[in-house]
């Protein structure tokens, strides 16, 4: 049996770069999850880059049945269902959905924010 393609009407959804994803718990319940996702033009398949300690991780080792839903950004009305069989596979991440340079944590962590504030108080007060 062929697997069924995205309609040519809504292929444009598979270039958004955020999805819900839902996975299948141990004791039934679904668990959703936004992520980031591809579409590879080369094997027309989507991939998503997934943590091994995530849970959603863990759910589909166990089951790999899951949907991708994906609401259009313009229309949320308009959107796109996957439902399919995962299968895991080790891969770069596209450049797209790596961080830019620019995004880069720039300000320094609350810890580092906190000892700076210390000292300034420390500093002000001698």
């Amino acid at each position: 049996m062929p697997e069924p393609s995205v309609p040519q009407s809504h292929r444009d959804l598979l270039d958004t770069l955020v999805a819900v994803l839902a996975t299948n718990r141990a004791d039934g319940r679904p668990q959703v999850t936004a992520v980031g996702f591809y579409h590879d033009p080369d094997d027309d398949r989507v991939k998503i880059s997934l943590n091994d300690t995530r849970q959603k991780t863990k759910n589909l080792r166990r089951d790999p049945n899951t949907t991708l839903f994906v609401l259009d950004p313009d229309n949320p009305r308009r959107t796109l269902e996957i439902r399919a069989r995962s299968s895991p596979q080790t891969a770069t991440l596209p450049s797209r959905l790596r961080p830019a340079p620019s995004t880069a944590l720039t300000s320094a962590p609350r810890t580092s924010r906190a000892r700076h504030d210390r000292s300034s108080r420390c500093t002000r007060s001698a």
